[in-house]
C-alpha cells in the first residue's frame, strides 16, 4: 500500500536506524515495582492518558522505504492500547519481597534473549506481571535512549509538573557527576586545549585498537559468543546516603566513581575465590560506560510536549572506555583504593572529548556504509570487552502509577536508593549469588574502613 506523504516523520536518527539492524536489535526494560496489587484497568487507563500515547514515536513504525531507508510511519489505523498490554500470571505463590524480586528478575532474564518486539506495531510493551505486583515497559532503543524514555515515564507519572527530577550538579558528560558546574568549568580551563585533544586522541587510537585488533583476555567471567547465552538476573541494594558518605574520604567522587571502584574490587574478590590455572596473575579487563552526552540529565517538559522536533529526544549518548586491573594476589589493595584508582582515570578522561569520539565515530560509519556496517562496528566493540554498565540518575520524590505507589524502579537511582542489577551469562557464572555477595561484601568493607 501506498503511503501518505502526511503520514511520513521525520528521518530516523543514525543511532535508531543502527538499532535495528539484527546485530545490534536492542531493547530497553524498565521494572517498576508497585506497593499494592495491579488493577489492571486503572493502569491502562493511566497510560492511555499519559504523554507516552501521545508522542509520535510511541505511536509509529519503523519502516524501510523503497530506496532502503528507515523512516517513521504514522500508523494507518488509531492506536489500541491493547495491542501494547502483555498479561503475565505469576503460578507460584510470592509472600516476601525477596521472592518477588527474584521472580521478576528471571522474568526479565528471558526477556532479555527469547522476545524480540513486534515490528508490526509501535515499538514498546507493557507488560503486568499479576501476582508480583510489577510492571515492565519495554522500549526499542530505537525510540530514545533511557534518558529520554525515564523522562517521559517522570512527566506522566512524577509528582513534579516539569517531569519529577531535581537537577543534580553538573552532568555534563559523566552519569552521576557530583561536583557542581563551575566547579567542572573551571578544571577544563586549568586543562590546555592542546593537551585534552592529545588525550582525546590517544584514547581514540586505544578505541581504534580495542575495535580492531586487541580484546579482553577470556577469564571466567567471560567467553565467546557470550551474547547469545542464557541470562540470570541478580540485585544488589545500596543506600545512596552510605556512597555520598565515602565524599569524606575521597572528595568530589561521583556516584560512578563508587561503582565502577566497586566493580574493580568485587570482581577481584570473585576471581580470587575461584580455583582456575588461568587466574595465577592479575587480569586486565575492560567495558564500556554509556553516559549522557546533553547538557542535563532530562529532558525537560517544554521539550517532551513538542509535537514535531524533539531536539533533546532520540539517543545522545556516548561512552568512555574503562580498563580495570584485576587482581588474584591475596595482597589485594585497600577498598578505597579501588575506588581512588578508577576516580583518577575517570577525572582524566572527562577533561577529554572521549565520551564523543564513539558517538562521532558511528554517526561517520552511517553516513559513509550505512546503518548495516555502524551497527557491525559497534558490535565488534562491545564483543572485545567484559562488562558494560549503565545507570540513570532518578527522582527523590516517590512515582505512583493511578495511585499505586512505586517502590523501585530497576535502571535508575530512586528514592535514595542505588539497586543495581547485573545481568550475567549463566552457564559462565554459575553462582551468580557469590558475585552479588562479593559485591555486598566489597562495598561494606569500603563504607566501614572509612577514616
Amino acid at each position: 500500500m501506498e503511503n501518505n506523504k502526511a503520514d511520513i516523520l521525520a528521518p530516523p536518527s543514525p543511532y535508531a536506524a543502527v538499532y535495528q539492524q539484527d546485530e545490534l536489535d536492542t531493547t530497553v526494560h524498565f521494572a517498576i515495582g508497585l506497593r499494592n496489587p495491579i488493577n489492571i484497568d486503572a493502569i491502562k487507563s493511566a497510560f492511555s492518558n499519559s504523554m507516552i500515547t501521545k508522542h509520535p514515536k510511541f505511536t509509529s513504525l519503523m519502516i524501510n522505504d523503497r530506496r532502503g531507508r528507515y523512516r517513521w510511519l504514522k500508523t494507518q489505523r488509531p492506536f489500541n492500547l491493547d495491542d501494547h498490554i502483555i498479561l503475565y500470571h505469576h503460578k507460584d505463590i510470592a509472600t516476601t519481597s525477596h521472592e518477588k524480586e527474584e521472580a521478576v528478575n528471571k522474568y526479565l532474564a528471558d526477556l532479555a534473549v527469547s522476545m524480540p518486539l513486534s515490528k508490526d506495531k509501535p515499538l514498546w510493551e507493557l507488560h503486568m506481571l499479576i501476582g508480583l505486583d510489577c510492571l515492565v515497559w519495554r522500549v526499542h532503543h530505537s525510540i530514545g535512549d533511557g534518558v529520554s524514555m525515564f523522562s517521559i515515564f517522570l512527566a506522566s507519572f512524577g509528582t513534579n509538573p516539569e517531569g519529577g527530577l531535581e537537577k543534580p550538579n553538573a552532568w555534563k558528560c559523566c552519569a552521576g557527576s557530583a561536583e557542581s558546574e563551575k566547579t567542572q568549568i573551571q578544571k577544563k580551563r586549568e586543562v590546555s586545549l592542546i593537551k585534552r585533544l592529545w588525550w582525546t586522541l590517544e584514547y581514540a587510537l586505544k578505541l581504534g585498537a580495542q575495535m580492531l585488533w586487541t580484546k579482553d583476555r577470556t577469564t571466567v567471567i567471560g567467553g565467546d559468543g557470550v551474547e547469545l547465552w542464557p541470562r540470570k538476573i541478580v540485585t544488589v541494594k545500596f543506600k545512596l546516603e552510605d556512597i555520598k558518605a565515602l565524599k569524606k574520604d575521597i572528595p568530589n567522587v561521583t556516584v560512578n566513581d563508587v561503582f565502577l571502584g566497586l566493580i574493580s574490587c568485587a570482581l577481584s574478590k570473585y576471581l580470587q575465590s575461584m580455583d582456575n590455572q588461568m587466574q595465577q596473575r592479575d587480569v586486565q579487563i575492560s567495558g564500556m560506560c554509556a553516559v549522557n552526552l546533553r547538557g542535563d540529565p532530562f529532558l525537560q517538559m517544554s521539550e517532551l510536549s513538542k509535537s514535531s522536533t524533539f531536539s533533546g529526544w532520540g539517543n545522545k549518548t556516548g561512552s568512555f572506555h574503562v580498563p580495570l586491573k584485576l587482581l588474584r594476589s591475596r595482597s589485594e589493595l585497600h577498598p578505597l583504593e579501588h575506588i581512588k584508582r578508577v576516580k583518577s582515570m575517570m577525572d582524566r578522561k572527562k577533561q577529554t572529548y572521549e565520551a564523543h569520539v564513539p558517538y562521532l565515530n558511528m554517526h561517520s560509519a552511517f553516513n559513509l556504509f550505512g546503518s548495516k556496517v555502524a551497527a557491525s562496528m559497534i558490535k565488534r566493540y562491545l564483543l572485545r570487552t567484559t562488562f558494560l554498565c549503565s545507570n540513570l540518575v532518578g527522582p527523590r520524590e516517590e512515582v505512583a502509577i493511578a495511585g499505586n505507589l512505586a517502590i523501585s524502579i530497576y535502571l535508575a537511582t530512586y528514592a535514595e536508593r542505588a539497586d543495581v542489577q547485573f545481568m550475567l551469562a549463566k552457564d559462565i557464572i554459575q553462582n551468580p549469588e557469590l558475585l552479588a555477595k562479593c559485591f555486598e561484601d566489597s562495598f561494606y568493607e569500603m563504607i566501614s574502613s572509612k577514616a
